[in-house]
This record gives C-alpha cells, sequence and structure tokens, in this order.
C-alpha cells in the first residue's frame, strides 16, 4: 500500500517529525506500515486499524540516525538546541530537537556560565504548568559566580517541541546553552493513550476522551475511556470501571490498601487488607461477627450478654442471654455503619462464630482442649463448665481449642508466670451443655474409639438425653423403638399402668397353639377375645375363673374319679364337716348363719387315708 511516496500517507517528504504507524485490515488480516506527519493519518482503502510505535525526525534531507532502548530514543549524536547570552529572568521558550505533534518527555543537558556579577537559580518547566520565578528554594539547576555549572534534564515538552526556561539572574556574563540527548515516547502505553476517532482537548492531569463514531472504541490501547466509564482490558466498558481481559482471567490487585462499596458514597476505609461494603467488613480472620452498642468499656475477649436492642453487656455467672465474646479481629463483620452514630468508640464487635481469644478463669478448675467455657463470677470472664445440680441449664460460649491452667509460656527471662486469669482460643459456638467435654467417668474424645462407637462406660452427671431414635440392647435382646414399643424378654416391676383405649390389654399366647388371646377389662368384668390387643375386634367373652382349695398334706391323695358338685344353698346352708375317717351322712343343721350369695360352684372331695374316695349319697 502507500502513494509510491516512500509509504507516506498523503504529501510529499519533507524535513520534519514522520509518525510511524501499523496498519491492518480486518477483512483481509492484512498488516503494513504507514509514515504520517499527523497523529490522525489518512488510512488507505479498507485498512481499519492502526497503531502508532514511535516517531522519526527528517533533518537535512535525511533521517536522524537514534537508538532505541524500550520507550527512550537517543538520538546517536546529540544536537546543541539553545544558546543564548544574557537571556533575561522572563520566562524563555526553547525549542528541542524532538518529534512534534505528540508529548514526549525530553532529556538533555545544560550549562550556565556566570561572571562576577552573581549566581543564577533557574528552572525548566513544561509550558502546561504554571510559570513561577525561581529562586534559591525553588529550581532545578545552580549557576555560582564566576563559575561555569552544568546538569542534566528531563522535561515533559508539549506538541511543538518546546520547553519553559526562566532564571532569577542575568547580565552580559550570564550564558544558558543547552543539548538535546533525546527522548522518552510511551507510544500509547504507561500514560500516553490512543484510540481511533479523534481526542478530545482535555486538561493537565485528566485522561483524554477518545471516540470514534457511534462511540466505539478499536484501539489496542490498555485504558479506555468510553461514555464517562473506565475499561481497563476492554473497549466496552459498561460500568465506572470495568476490568476485562479476553480470553482469560481478570485480576485486580491493592497491595496493602482497602476496598470500600456502599450506595451513598460515605463509606471510608480505615484498615488495610480489608472489604467494607454498607453493612459490613470482610478481612482474612476467624471469626464471624456482629456490631453492638454498649455503655461501658469492653476489651476483647469479654464473654457478653444482651442488654436489650442492640446494647450489650459484660456478662455474668447469673446471665441467662449471653450472645457472644468480644472480637479481636472479625474475619467477617456485619452490622459496620450501624445507624450511622457519631461515637464509634462505643461500638463493638461480637464474636458469633469461629475461633476467638476468650478471656478465662481457673475458678472452676484447670482448663482442657473440650472443654465448654461457661461464665465465672467475675463479668465477662469464663471457666470450665462443670455439671452440677445448680449449674443445670448454664449458658456456655463455646468449647476450649487450648488448655489453660495458669502457667503462661517462659519469658526472655526463661522464668514463666503463673495467674488465675488468662485467655484461651475458644471455638464460638453457643448453647446448654447437655453432655460436659470433662465429665462422669472421662473424656468423650478419649471415650471415642471411631466416629460411631464408645469403647468404655459413659456418665452424663444427670443430663438427659434428648431426640433419640430408638435404643436396642446387646444381641436384640431388648429394645424401645421409635414408636415407643418396648421389647424384652421379661419385665420386672413394682407396678405396672395399662392406659385405656380400644387397643388397651394384655396379650397371652397359647403354649401350645402360640395363638394370641387379648385379657382386658370393660365395664368392670375381666374379658377374654380371640388376637393380639388392639389387633383383634372380636366382642370378648366373660372370663371364668375357679378356685379351689388347697390340699391337706396330712390326708391320702384326692381321689381319681370326680367329685359330686353340691350347689350352694340359697337358704340356710348345711354345715358338713369333712371326716378324718370313713364318711358319715351327718344331718343338715340349723344353723342360721347367713350364706354368703355367690353363684360360683364350690368342688367338695373327701378322702380317706384308707380307701378310695366316696362321694356323699344324700341329699343336702
Amino acid at each position: 500500500v502507500g502513494t509510491n511516496q516512500g509509504g507516506l500517507d498523503t504529501g510529499t517528504i519533507a524535513n520534519t517529525t514522520y509518525h510511524v504507524w501499523l496498519i491492518k485490515r480486518s477483512d483481509t488480516g492484512v498488516v503494513d506500515a504507514l509514515f504520517s506527519t499527523s497523529t490522525a493519518p489518512t488510512m488507505p482503502a479498507n485498512y481499519d486499524k492502526k497503531r502508532r510505535i514511535g516517531s522519526i525526525l527528517r533533518e537535512s534531507a535525511a533521517i536522524v540516525a537514534f537508538v532505541q532502548d524500550g520507550d527512550m530514543f537517543q538520538r546517536k549524536v546529540p544536537i546543541n538546541s539553545y544558546d543564548a547570552t544574557n537571556p533575561g529572568t522572563a520566562a524563555v521558550t526553547v525549542t528541542l530537537q524532538v518529534p512534534t505533534g505528540i508529548n514526549v518527555i525530553a532529556v538533555g543537558g545544560w550549562r550556565i556560565s556566570n561572571g562576577a556579577g552573581g549566581g543564577v537559580s533557574a528552572l525548566l518547566t513544561d509550558l502546561a504548568t504554571t510559570d513561577t520565578a525561581p529562586g534559591v528554594t525553588i529550581s532545578n539547576a545552580e549557576g555560582a559566580t564566576n563559575a561555569n555549572d552544568g546538569a542534566s534534564f528531563s522535561v515533559r515538552t508539549n506538541t511543538s517541541a518546546q520547553i519553559r526556561y526562566r532564571g532569577d539572574f542575568s547580565d552580559t556574563n550570564t550564558r544558558v546553552r543547552m543539548s538535546t540527548i533525546g527522548w522518552i515516547d510511551t507510544r500509547g502505553g504507561s500514560g500516553v493513550f490512543s484510540g481511533v476517532g479523534t481526542a478530545s482537548a482535555g486538561t493537565a492531569g485528566q485522561i483524554p476522551y477518545f471516540a470514534s463514531a457511534g462511540n466505539s472504541l478499536t484501539a489496542t490501547s490498555t485504558i479506555f475511556l468510553l461514555n464517562g466509564n473506565v475499561g481497563i482490558g476492554t473497549t466496552t466498558p459498561t460500568q465506572l470501571l470495568t476490568i476485562s481481559k479476553a480470553g482469560t482471567t481478570a485480576n485486580a490487585n491493592i497491595p496493602n490498601g482497602w476496598l470500600c462499596v456502599d450506595d451513598d458514597g460515605g463509606c471510608v476505609g480505615a484498615t488495610a487488607v480489608t472489604i467494607y461494603a454498607k453493612g459490613g467488613t470482610v478481612t482474612g480472620s476467624t471469626d464471624v461477627a456482629e456490631n453492638y452498642y454498649s455503655s461501658i468499656s469492653l476489651e476483647t475477649g469479654d464473654i457478653v450478654s444482651a442488654a436489650g436492642g442492640k446494647n450489650i453487656d459484660k456478662a455474668t455467672s447469673t446471665s441467662q442471654t449471653v450472645i457472644g465474646v468480644m472480637s479481636t479481629a472479625p474475619g467477617v463483620l456485619l452490622g459496620y455503619d450501624m445507624d450511622n452514630r457519631a461515637n464509634d468508640s462505643s461500638t463493638y464487635p461480637v464474636a458469633l462464630a469461629g475461633r476467638v481469644p476468650v478471656k478465662v478463669s481457673l475458678e472452676n478448675g484447670p482448663i482442657a482442649i473440650g472443654d465448654r467455657i461457661s461464665v465465672s463470677s467475675i463479668a465477662g470472664v469464663g471457666m470450665k463448665y462443670v455439671a452440677t445440680s445448680t449449674s443445670s441449664g448454664q449458658p456456655t460460649v463455646g468449647m476450649a481449642l487450648e488448655p489453660f491452667d495458669g502457667w503462661s509460656p517462659s519469658t526472655g527471662s526463661g522464668q514463666s508466670e503463673y495467674s488465675q486469669i488468662g485467655k484461651v482460643l475458644v471455638f464460638v459456638n453457643l448453647g446448654q451443655p447437655q453432655i460436659a467435654a470433662k465429665g462422669g467417668t472421662g473424656d468423650l474424645a478419649e471415650m471415642t474409639a471411631n466416629t460411631t462407637s464408645l469403647n468404655r462406660d459413659l456418665n452424663i452427671n444427670g443430663f438427659s438425653i434428648l431426640n433419640v431414635k430408638s435404643i436396642s440392647g446387646m444381641n436384640g435382646l431388648w429394645k424401645i423403638d421409635e414408636n415407643g414399643n418396648i421389647t424384652a424378654q421379661s419385665v420386672n416391676t413394682q407396678s405396672l399402668t395399662i392406659g385405656g383405649g380400644i387397643a388397651s390389654g394384655v396379650t397371652i399366647y397359647d403354649r401350645t397353639s402360640g395363638s394370641p388371646t387379648c385379657i382386658y377389662i370393660e365395664g368392670g368384668v375381666i374379658k377374654t377375645s380371640s388376637g393380639a390387643c388392639g389387633a383383634t375386634t372380636n366382642a370378648g367373652t366373660e372370663a371364668i375363673i375357679e378356685t379351689a382349695p388347697a390340699a391337706d398334706s396330712t390326708n391320702s391323695p384326692q381321689a381319681t374319679t370326680t367329685p359330686d358338685i353340691i350347689p350352694t344353698a340359697t337358704t340356710t346352708p348345711d354345715i358338713i364337716p369333712v371326716a378324718t375317717t370313713t364318711p358319715e351322712i351327718i344331718p343338715i343343721a340349723t344353723s342360721t348363719e347367713p350364706v354368703a350369695t355367690t353363684t360360683e360352684p364350690v368342688i367338695i372331695s373327701e378322702t380317706d387315708s384308707t380307701s378310695s374316695p366316696q362321694a356323699a349319697t344324700t341329699t343336702p
């Protein structure tokens, strides 16, 4: 491409600055080079992408030779750019031999010669900055009386390759000379921004705004501005700040800093390595905390209790509203700004979960790993929880993760110190204990050989076992299932209560047939029904119960024949004494002794020690 003019976009070759561009066609992917005196070159047909890669100088009909090292361009031969005698004390504009059309950092050297009249304090500055009178305290070069002094300089130029010189003394013996060594050109990176289209003017300290037709950016620079949004690694930022990198991850690093996010512009961070948000903060620590207020001074490690609303107080041994521990360095802090109270000194972070140091005492003895921590008689200070009749239900704040026996580690002197109060790391887990870690016959952690069984007896010190689904004995000989049914081989008890209802009763299984029969009481009458109690719906029948007198040990064996059954008289009963020998028929007595009205039959049998039993043959 080109116009047979050595790669120029337009015009003819001249002594001036030429900007070197790489250009590309998106449709074919063809890449070429172009030279232009403009920062907005005329593109050949179908070429729609470009990037300036540098600028060259043409002087005395030849390209100035240079050496490039990254963004540093050095003329192979430095050139004198300024030589003036008695330049005066007003500002002087100096033109250097660096590229025009762009801003660069001119690099060079200067020399000031003075006579007996006096020395010079001078300033070399960017023309975009305020013209300032130099002096002993404001200068970047000094020329002493009757001396030749020199210095190097690096000053930003305007687009006409110019800088400003100003000295505080000048006479006929004052001579100022400057030479150009090279320039620094960032070429669209590291602070000089490039893009397709026309750049707005902008002001010093502002990023130029680039936009082509349709506000679509296609330049290859790192940072872009589009419709007020800043894009890093993307040409289409959709938010005030959009970080994106096609085909890979986009990371953001804030070394030793903080990040603050809110919805009203009032968020202010204070601590490095912290993320602040409206209502909370996130750091790298290990506990979750929430802000509360207190009218008294609290310290880290204090155990606290609720005092109403968002207020807290030091917990005591009688507190039933223990809510947590004063956090040392919350990992996640909720309620960061609370109600935006002016006095933040009354705001305290309370650890609700996680690992925190907790103040403890030896009031209940040394603390071991695994012990639950409750509140001691000292406000805000914990102790080992020990189950007693009076401590049942006392709140605990968590489980000790390290032991405490009062001795602190050796100091630099090699001596340990003893104190009744110290701090231990505790895993915050609020609750009321059911089983103490150091209770009964052993430590639960030691008693557990694995996660499914214990290897010794367990004593729970009078506490309850709650929410048990079922319990089974060894070899399945007894159990209590989740429906409340008890299965056992035998029951030995002082009393047994059988509840009412259609399913109540006692089920007995026939020894021969194995069939169940339900025995129950209904309307005061003992009844039986075929089938198990609760499973049968048959109408029951009244149970018949027979009684017989005990055999006399002095008599002969009972007769094997069926004895006569003599009904009980409904009038004055006959009294029939039992014979000790051969029975006789005895007349009916005339006694008027009342007779019971029972209708149960009575079995009467008589036996003789020498003969078979005989039944009475007379009717009473």
